[in-house]
């Protein structure tokens, strides 16, 4: 009895060690996820420099690509001008490397649980960080090749997959030294990361664009940037004991886990569906909003862009303040529907061209945006820790690495189909993400039945156990 009150009354103490797992922790979210959420910033840029029709390469549509074409007058002399040109760019082929990255990522968190028990958290990250800085340098040159296969080849291998290393490495670390009841503060942070990402990267994108004005020296000089992992990789601490293992069939047994993976499936894929092609989405829109008298009107596309962005991760910062309060004190299944349905109503209301409420365009923009990024706050952390309710102790991360590879098909299809459609119907991301997010919500009905099914049965047993007890006791005092 002594042992258990002292372990009981035993506080949970965050040393050292844990302190510098959840900092180097929301660095990899930063460079991994953070990082993709970023990207498409560069999308455009991207496109203009390939679908160069001019000196300067810059606002070049597909009817002047087409006619500026010196090589094949013949060809293009008898055709309308709505016709696409073989070698022209399109928005899907760009978003596609984004696609590509989450597929990687999935991949290198999946392979996780052979890679880390070998050379352990902290030379993989600090590997990671140095093999990304190669990663970003290859891409550079490959994109100016032009040679999209070989793109999306780097894109998933050399940059998605250590992505994936990186985020599950960090994770591990964090469970080596944060203690179980502060887990929950620690993964809140780390999915700050994620945030800091979405509007960090923006700013520095522009910069790079801006000052160097060549978008393959920007990819350079962006791929610098991943040798901080080094640094994060130095304050990580190793785990212990942990046995090298990629799938277990028992977990089909049970029904929350399966149905818990199938909802992550729909709600990932929505995250990212939404969230990949918000730059793109806003600089379309925006660019037919620039207000009377603006003499840059593509320098304000770019600092509204930019802005909207900040004001949506300052936002979702809250959230995850709130996420880290509320995660612990109600069921997380009735958390995040609720969030499913908010984030719902907020892309839908995001794709009102001519505003809602008496409020203009680009404020929607701003409103909606950040009520999203709200509601994402609240998401992250609590999906997560939903995961580690409805796995076995034993089983977390050989469920958590499954899990990871389902959610990776997911973003690599859902991001896929969107850039497919994305420039005949530039909304298709956000209805289809809140379709995605009505699945999600439905679908946790049955994974909180299953779930807390079990809590009440391992309570009405606990509580036939203790009675049982209590007659022996009585039984004794008896005699």
């Amino acid at each position: 009895m002594s042992s258990i009150s002292s372990y009981t009354s035993e506080k949970p103490v965050y040393g050292k060690a844990a302190w510098l797992s959840t900092v180097s922790s929301v660095i990899c979210g930063y460079f991994s996820y953070g990082f993709i959420r970023g990207w498409p910033n560069y999308w455009s840029n991207m496109q203009n420099h390939l679908n160069e029709c001019n000196e300067r390469g810059q606002n070049c549509t597909q009817e002047q690509f087409l006619h500026m074409d010196t090589e094949h007058n013949e060809w293009h002399a008898e055709v309308g001008n709505s016709t696409l040109h073989p070698d022209w760019v399109t928005k899907n082929m760009i978003s596609s490397t984004s696609s590509f990255m989450l597929l990687g990522v999935s991949i290198g968190a999946t392979l996780c649980g052979l890679i880390l028990p070998m050379i352990g958290n902290r030379k993989a990250t600090m590997a990671a960080g140095i093999f990304l800085l190669g990663a970003l340098v290859t891409f550079s040159e490959v994109f100016k090749m032009d040679n999209f296969t070989l793109l999306y080849i780097v894109s998933f291998a050399m940059m998605g997959m250590p992505m994936g290393v990186i985020h599950t490495a960090c994770q591990n670390s964090i469970k080596a030294t944060v203690p179980f009841a502060r887990r929950g503060f620690a993964m809140t942070l780390f999915t700050c990361g994620n945030t800091l990402g979405q509007f960090l990267f923006p700013y520095i994108f522009t910069f790079f664009g801006y000052y160097f004005n060549d978008i393959v020296i920007s990819l350079k000089f962006t791929g610098v940037l991943f040798l901080i992992l080094i640094g994060a990789g130095l304050m990580m601490t190793d785990s212990d004991n942990e046995p090298p293992k990629l799938f277990d069939a028992t977990l089909f047994k049970r029904p929350q886990y399966i149905l818990y993976v199938i909802h992550a499936w729909f709600a990932i894929g929505a995250y990212f569906g939404s969230l990949t092609f918000l730059a793109p989405y806003l600089v379309s829109k925006l660019e037919g909003n620039c207000p009377e008298g603006e003499e840059d009107c593509g320098r304000w596309v770019v600092d509204t862009k930019n802005s909207i962005q900040l004001s949506m991760g300052i936002v979702e910062g809250c959230g995850r303040l709130l996420g880290l309060y509320i995660a612990d004190k109600y069921w997380k299944e009735n958390i995040l529907q609720t969030v499913y349905m908010g984030l719902t109503v907020c892309w839908l209301l995001f794709t009102l061209d001519d505003g809602i409420f008496g409020m203009t365009a680009v404020t929607c923009y701003y409103v909606f945006s950040s009520l999203a990024g709200f509601c994402t706050g609240c998401y992250g952390g609590v999906l997560f820790a939903l995961l580690a309710d409805v796995l076995p102790s034993d089983k977390h991360a050989v469920g958590a690495a499954m899990n990871q590879l389902s959610m990776g098909t997911a973003n690599f299809i859902v991001v896929k189909l969107f850039g497919s459609f994305f420039e005949e119907m530039n909304a298709i991301p956000y209805y289809g993400s809140a379709c995605l997010y009505i699945a999600g919500t439905i679908l946790l009905v049955f994974v909180k039945r299953y779930n807390h099914r079990d809590e009440e049965v391992s309570e009405s047993e606990d509580g036939e156990a203790l009675e049982k007890l209590n007659l022996k006791i009585a039984e004794a005092l008896k005699e």
